[in-house]
């Protein structure tokens, strides 16, 4: 799924990479 980054910690902005759950 492909989400916008809100968190800022994605290293793929602005596309969410989900490294703010790890």
């Amino acid at each position: 799924r492909v989400t916008l980054c809100r968190c800022g910690k994605s290293s793929n902005k602005p596309i969410c990479d989900g490294s703010h759950l790890m």
